[in-house]
């Protein structure tokens, strides 16, 4: 493996759980693949629909794998599988393909939002834990899916077709629960700014509590179990975090990766499954490195601009697939020193009217114009935490236009985080101390605030529990998230 076209370096995640690859007697695959000739382009997305074959009743999908053709490995930066908030006919469009700006893209396909399946340059499949499976065949699972497929060609060649795409794995055993595939983060929008020069600017996405809490009330549940995680960003990531808060308490990160690698984007198994209970947040951080860039970077598709998302695997199964937040334009322009705004319907924007100077100008047109030092990317990494949002809580019934109203209605800032979780370096921990070190923790938030945090009837109700005061008691830590 060391010598010729193979050599050289990968990441590799030694301490995550190794995928269990035993599959039942009667597992079966079927092949969705592209059949694309390779554009000049840099940048292309690449839909391809496939009809849902009849499966002969309910089916659990148990794993996915990459399917790559040769040599074509570095062009593909990812490949993910949809289903349409909106009904499409199956028949019509089964094997119909196009770019996503093509002028005969189908208008039908601008509904297809809902993510199942997620691999990203330099994954590998993933095999679902034993416990749930994702359901297809059954009354109410999909009749389309809509692969995607991120092309990119900074050489500009032409005169190829790949043919890769994704391999489903499936069975009639069926698991306990079905399983659910839920995105957390930012949306791929303009309101992703990352100046340029920063070291390690950090975005914040916010899955609000509300949002969970309906989701879980139609399905008549208290909790889900998160038992895998999938990050992604673009070629500026450098770190990103899943954050968990109940009341004002931060529990253990569900998942942390300091040392981000763009070339391989993996899902990961959690060791141990994370129950996220009504009323709790799930906050995902990506951190930044733009010191190499002269220009504001954007959320957008490129691998040029960024994104940042943090995907979830848990059961049971919930009809909420997107929870996430941005900051809203609004807050980027008091920012920048906009004292009245208002949506102007012929820019489609936001935009200042006072004072007069800004007035009239869109964010994108005011930041050309910025002289970026320290304390102007200061002011928009605090805006990141401290400012008003807009929220999506997208369900699989959601309707496009609904959608479209979330993406541009404010809501208040994320939450105070009274007490930040914070994580033991068990490399330098020595073993005997690990235990003590943990109850420390614990005393610093306050028995009233731990309990708080963790205690939940046999229903799954949270239930407060008063703690007896004693001295010195650590007050709340808001540094670490207010920096």
């Amino acid at each position: 493996m060391y010598h010729g076209e193979t050599r050289g370096a990968r990441s590799l995640m030694l301490l995550d759980v190794p995928q269990n690859r035993e599959m039942p007697d009667d597992v079966q695959t079927i092949d969705l693949l592209n059949t694309y000739s390779v554009m000049k382009k840099q940048t292309v997305y690449w839909y391809r629909g496939f009809k849902v074959p009849d499966f002969g009743g309910k089916r659990h999908i148990i794993a996915f794998e990459p399917v790559l053709q040769p040599g074509h490995e570095g062009m593909i930066h990812h490949m993910d599988l949809y289903t349409c908030l909106k009904d499409v006919d199956p028949d019509m469009y089964d094997g119909v393909q196009h770019a996503r700006h093509s002028h005969d893209f189908p208008e039908d396909w601008h509904s297809c939002k809902i993510r199942l399946v997620a691999w990203e340059i330099g994954g590998e499949g993933i095999y679902y834990p034993e416990k749930a499976g994702l359901s297809v065949g059954g009354p109410d699972d999909p009749t389309f899916f809509v692969m995607e497929t991120h092309y990119n060609n900074p050489q500009h060649k032409t005169g190829i077709v790949d043919r890769s795409g994704l391999r489903l794995l499936y069975t009639s055993e069926l698991r306990q629960h079905d399983l659910g595939f839920m995105q957390l983060g930012m949306e791929v929008a303009r309101t992703l700014i990352i100046p340029p020069g920063s070291q390690a600017f950090v975005t914040v996405g916010t899955c609000y509590p509300d949002c969970l809490e309906k989701a879980m009330e139609e399905e008549s549940i208290e909790k889900i179990h998160v038992i895998g995680v999938h990050f992604h960003t673009h070629l500026a990531g450098r770190k990103m975090k899943m954050r968990h808060v109940r009341n004002g308490v931060e529990l253990p990160w569900i998942r942390n990766d300091e040392n981000f690698d763009f070339n391989f984007q993996q899902t990961v198994s959690l060791q141990k499954e994370v129950e996220v209970l009504k009323g709790d947040y799930i906050i995902v951080e990506c951190t930044y490195n733009t010191t190499d860039r002269r220009k504001v970077t954007y959320g957008g598709l490129s691998t040029e601009e960024e994104m940042c998302f943090g995907h979830i695997l848990h059961y049971p199964n919930m009809k909420l697939r997107r929870c996430k937040s941005n900051p809203h334009k609004a807050s980027y322009l008091a920012a920048l020193g906009a004292t009245e705004v208002t949506f102007s319907a012929a820019e489609n924007d936001y935009v200042p009217t006072q004072p007069p100077h800004m007035a009239g100008n869109t964010i994108q047109k005011l930041l050309h114009s910025i002289d970026w030092d320290e304390n102007t990317r200061q002011t928009f990494q605090a805006l990141q935490r401290t400012g008003n949002t807009s929220v999506t809580c997208m369900k699989k019934d959601t309707s496009v236009e609904a959608y479209h109203q979330q993406l541009i209605t404010m809501r208040e800032p994320p939450p105070l985080i009274l007490y930040p979780f914070e994580e033991q370096d068990v490399c330098k921990t020595p073993r005997t101390m690990m235990g003590a070190k943990r109850t420390k923790l614990h005393k610093g938030l306050g028995k009233h605030a731990y309990n708080k945090a963790h205690a939940e009837t046999k229903s799954g109700t949270k239930k407060a529990q008063r703690g007896k005061k004693r001295k010195n008691k650590r007050k709340p830590n808001l540094s670490i998230w207010r920096r």
